[in-house]
């Protein structure tokens, strides 16, 4: 009775579509796109791109992956791991060719799921190509040029730009709590079926610019941008733009908020597999270059791979792998900061490329203070909240993909250590 009593109260602060959405789906689902909203869909060219095929018997026979159970490590193969917890897709390529492929929980090469905050990582692709075609002509400018009805609302919005939105620099005051039965800014946004109205409604925490805070709500904004500045909705311009001119194997969706609004969810909704996903990291390996044809300028994909290490390493909605800087015996824990830029030095890491953060005690890490400092490397990765994982090491020009339902690894750990052995 008391849950229903809730609910009711709720429905003048939130939308009833969310209400009724949050209730009847609760946590977000891979298979969300199958049940929940309705589709737009993404269809694939009349040519197809094609990985060679290699597959290395080593990496089915191996023990590559250490777990810990009850206190004690053992390794296990990779097969065994992943087939252990919630992965449904797994992929490793290596110079165009796979030498790892499989699938799990009756999952295919075919079968496509939600990539939930991958979808960023697309839609700044979409951004870049956008402004390589002269349709938003610089990163640097007010959203309200293209979305010209929020100078009527925060002023903010008038120093808000596509380059903050990018980075998650926007300042907004904005709720990204993962909790699906409370009525958040992020679950409005997922179950919402009005994201303008959300959006209108915005106000600010900060100026923007000024503190990187990763919020959803960002790239929401940016799909809009693009829309408004295109012309064309996300979907259409990414068949265009990106599907087609790919090479993709299957058709792909996006998610829209209902069938009245259909303004696509840029942060959370798109849908594919991981063999296409894995073209995606091609064309990023490549510089942005496809075969001989340029899909976006390597300018933008140098921008969005460049770690930017005052923005946590986080750069045009794509993450750069973090490294601890140790200590000479390999801890990562350093008793006073002093001792730490000192350490820095020695290993020749200047001062600007490292972040450190100062960790107090009597938790579950360590009982007293201590110091501790992150470096980036140049592998990096789009993430989605439930294991979607797209890695990439330009040095290696490996490429592994990771779709499943698990937010408590951290795969891209993972998927460097497999890197490295390749």
């Amino acid at each position: 009775m008391k849950r229903w009593f809730l609910l009711f109260m709720l429905i003048p602060f939130v939308t009833s579509c969310t209400v009724w959405r949050g209730v009847l789906y609760g946590s977000s689902d891979i298979d969300d796109h199958k049940k929940v909203f309705p589709q737009a869909p993404v269809y694939k060219g009349d040519s197809t791109f094609q990985f060679a095929e290699n597959y290395s018997q080593w990496l089915d026979t191996s023990m590559l992956v250490q777990k810990v159970v009850s206190g004690d490590t053992f390794s296990c193969t990779l097969n065994a791991f992943l087939n252990a917890n919630t992965t449904t897709s797994f992929l490793i390529i290596r110079n165009d060719t796979i030498l790892f492929e499989k699938y799990y929980r009756k999952y295919d090469r075919s079968v496509t799921s939600t990539l939930f905050s991958v979808s960023k990582s697309l839609t700044s692709l979409l951004c870049g190509i956008a402004v390589d075609e002269g349709f938003i002509k610089s990163v640097d400018d007010p959203v309200t040029e293209y979305i010209p009805e929020l100078k009527k609302k925060d002023p903010m919005f008038q120093k808000l730009t596509v380059r903050h939105l990018l980075d998650m620099r926007s300042g907004i005051k904005y709720d990204e709590v993962y909790n699906w039965k409370l009525f958040t800014g992020i679950t409005r946004l997922y179950y919402g079926c009005n994201q303008m109205h959300q959006i209108k409604g915005l106000k600010f925490r900060y100026e923007p610019g000024t503190v990187h805070e990763y919020q959803s709500i960002s790239t929401s904004i940016l799909g809009v941008v693009i829309e408004r500045a295109t012309g064309k909705d996300l979907p259409a311009y990414m068949e265009e733009k990106v599907w087609k001119p790919l090479g993709m194997e299957y058709n792909a969706s996006w998610s829209l908020d209902d069938k009245k609004h259909c303004l696509a969810k840029a942060a959370v909704g798109f849908s594919t597999n991981a063999i296409d996903l894995a073209k995606i990291g091609r064309l990023y390996l490549n510089k942005g270059n496809h075969n001989g044809k340029q899909i976006v300028d390597s300018a933008w994909i140098e921008r969005s791979v460049v770690p930017q290490v005052k923005n946590d390493g986080y750069q045009n909605c794509w993450y750069s792998l973090g490294q601890n800087i140790l200590t000479a015996d390999g801890k990562y824990q350093f008793s006073d900061s002093l001792t730490l830029v000192c350490r820095a030095k020695e290993l020749n890491i200047p001062e600007n490329e490292y972040i450190v953060t100062h960790v107090k005690g009597k938790n579950e890490t360590a009982s007293s203070d201590y110091w501790e400092a992150v470096t980036f490397t140049n592998r990096f990765f789009a993430m989605g909240i439930l294991g979607q994982i797209l890695y990439l090491n330009p040095d290696k020009n490996v490429i592994i993909v990771r779709l499943g339902r698990d937010k408590d690894l951290f795969y891209p750990i993972l998927m460097n250590q497999l890197s490295k052995l390749l």
